[in-house]
């Protein structure tokens, strides 16, 4: 007999401005997002650094389930079409991203979190936002979009543990990166049902967003 998990589940976005979300399964969850890099000068060692003291400060009350997003593949880091290059993801940017990856993915295992599963950048935007083929400007303000219509709360200012203040433009980045965790968190909650480890009755977060799912995405 499966046995569901009992706990939190958490969705996180790792990058410099990394977006976390957590809660119970059928509660709205909890949406934040925190700094790691003071700017693009700063030796990646310190983001590596502040992303172990982040998420080990966080695992001493481990959730049941997390779901981290896998990093670009390094087949698409640049992007060509018609020959020639329309998006390139810098080799710093990609370090940045893979290392934290791995020291999310790591601290949960060794924590001993019952379910850590990578998330495909594809797969989670296509469970939240019904398609996979989004331009990630586009996808990511269609996740603060559908956060809004689900009534889950963004982070509105500058976290306590952040290293700077925003300006405006760093200030909606985290808004972004925040729901774009909760669509991580969304997917991984459907892969449990999905996988007998979760059930459906009791999950009004879901049975509120399926209808999403199913409808044109808005524009």
């Amino acid at each position: 007999m499966t046995r569901f998990i009992d706990g939190e589940v958490w969705g996180i976005d790792p990058a410099t401005c990394t977006g976390f979300a957590g809660g119970l399964p059928g509660e709205p969850p909890r949406l934040e997002c925190v700094l790691f890099r003071k700017d693009d000068e700063e030796p990646i060692d310190e983001v590596f650094g502040r992303g172990i003291g982040w998420i080990a400060t966080k695992l001493l009350h481990p959730p049941a389930a997390v779901f981290v997003e896998a990093p670009i593949p390094p087949t698409q880091l640049v992007k060509v079409e018609a020959g020639e290059i329309k998006g390139v993801t810098s080799f710093d940017v990609g370090s940045a991203l893979m290392g934290l990856f791995a020291i999310f993915i790591g601290a949960a295992k060794r924590k001993g979190v019952p379910i850590v599963e990578r998330a495909s950048i594809r797969a989670w935007r296509s469970a939240f936002l019904n398609d996979s083929d989004l331009k990630g400007d586009v996808a990511k303000a269609r996740c603060v979009k559908y956060c809004g219509l689900l009534g889950w709360e963004l982070p509105q200012v500058w976290p306590k543990d952040a290293i700077r203040w925003p300006d405006q433009a760093i200030a909606y980045r985290f808004k972004q990166n925040a729901a774009e965790a909760a669509g991580i968190r969304a997917w991984g909650i459907k892969w449990l049902i999905a996988q007998g480890l979760l059930h459906p009755r009791g999950m009004p977060e879901l049975h509120r967003t399926d209808p999403l799912f199913q409808r044109t995405s808005p524009q």
